[in-house]
């Protein structure tokens, strides 16, 4: 969570977040890939994004996991 607060500019006072890891980088820059800018995913992309950014087939479902999680956060007092 701390890579997407810190995408909308949000910083917590007298705490460092940790640096991202390269699993949620890699989420990340699926979901640029796969964004269509309204909220939207183009899930047909999925696949092959992910083979193009070295996914393992048995890393498939965390990697959805990580991407649903970016698709539905919201910041804080956001709802």
């Amino acid at each position: 969570m701390a890579l997407l607060d810190a995408r909308h500019g949000i910083q917590y006072e007298g705490e460092t977040p940790e640096p991202p890891s390269p699993d949620s980088l890699t989420a990340w820059k699926a979901w640029l890939m796969l964004s269509n800018g309204m909220g939207a995913v183009d899930w047909a992309g999925v696949e092959p994004v992910a083979a193009l950014l070295g996914v393992p087939d048995a890393g498939l479902e965390l990697f959805l996991h990580r991407l649903l999680i970016i698709k539905t956060y919201r910041k804080p007092g956001e709802t």
